[in-house]
């Protein structure tokens, strides 16, 4: 998957998305793990 990606444009392209969906997982897991620490 990840040799696929050999131009700089493409690299930069897949850390950006890597970084937001990063993001996002961790949000999902604050909110999950706030609703289970509350209980």
């Amino acid at each position: 998957m990840f040799e696929v990606a050999t131009s700089p444009a493409m690299r930069r392209a897949i850390k950006i998305a890597h970084e937001e969906r990063a993001e996002t997982v961790a949000q999902a897991w604050g909110w999950l793990f706030g609703k289970k620490s509350s209980r």
